[in-house]
């Protein structure tokens, strides 16, 4: 082998980090004694060194363009490439050698990138309902004279406070099909009944069953506006979102008031 080509092979080895001991003397000594072979090996280190600093200052789509740029020019070229001198053909080897790693890693960069753009672009609404929706808090259970009628409001809760959702929607719905009026005329009823639909991710029939509610205007309508605009909120519905939160802020009195407030704070 001659001297140039022995270069080549340190500088390859000494790049892929595969040199025995016997390799690392033979590199340490020739580094202090050949000063071509140190003009060689600072040319491939300036080298790296750009493609370090292109990196840095450019886009995930533009690494990946210009990877596969690269690559097609290298597969256009790769007969004509072999007639170049071994240190550019080397290089065009040595990349082609990690073609797929390197690929691999900047798949791996750009999905990680878009995941945190799209954790980075969560909606915020997203965010305050996480934050400020909870349940409507089970406060024991219903007793009644008919104790059929009990035995389905007290099942219901139970899957309620379970978090089986599905199961307690099934035993509000047998109440009102049973038409149990000392239940269904309950307030808190629908608001079992809307909170339900709201875990259950069916915030349309929620809306329209906390809406009724505010109608009616019972006794409990501020826990219906509330969960309304938790509804709203949900579902980015800002128009009606934001005069429901004033509404709600506005009653000082109310254990929602100052939530409100709060979450129309971050709206701004």
């Amino acid at each position: 082998m001659n001297k140039r080509n022995l270069h080549i092979d340190l500088i390859e080895k000494y790049l892929d980090n595969t040199m025995d001991i016997a390799e690392v003397a033979l590199f340490n000594e020739t580094l202090e004694n050949n000063e071509e072979f140190v003009r060689e090996l600072n040319d491939m280190e300036l080298l790296v060194a750009g493609i370090k600093k292109a990196a840095a200052t450019t886009t995930i789509e533009e690494k990946l363009d210009r990877f596969n740029k690269s690559i097609k020019i290298m597969e256009d070229e790769e007969d004509d490439s072999k007639t170049l001198p071994r240190t550019i053909y080397f290089a065009f080897d040595h990349i082609k050698k990690y073609s797929w790693a390197i690929a691999a890693s900047l798949t791996l960069l750009l999905v990680t990138s878009i995941a945190l753009i799209n954790i980075n672009q969560t909606p915020t609404n997203q965010k305050l309902y996480a934050d400020y929706f909870t349940p409507f808090e089970n406060y024991g259970n219903k007793r009644s004279a008919d104790k059929v009628e009990q035995n389905y409001w007290n099942l219901a809760l139970a899957y309620y406070d379970l978090g089986k959702y599905d199961s307690a929607l099934a035993n509000f719905e047998r109440i009102q099909i049973k038409d149990f009026k000392g239940s269904i005329n309950d307030p808190s009823f629908p608001l079992y009944k809307g909170n339900t639909l709201m875990k259950l991710e069916r915030y349309d029939d929620a809306i329209a069953l906390f809406n009724g509610m505010v109608e009616d205007d019972d006794g409990m309508v501020i826990y219906a506006k509330w969960y309304l605009s938790m509804c709203y909120l949900h579902e980015n519905n800002t128009e009606k979102l934001v005069p429901l939160l004033e509404e709600i802020a506005q009653v000082k009195s109310s254990y929602f008031s100052d939530k409100a407030e709060k979450i129309l704070d971050k709206l701004k």
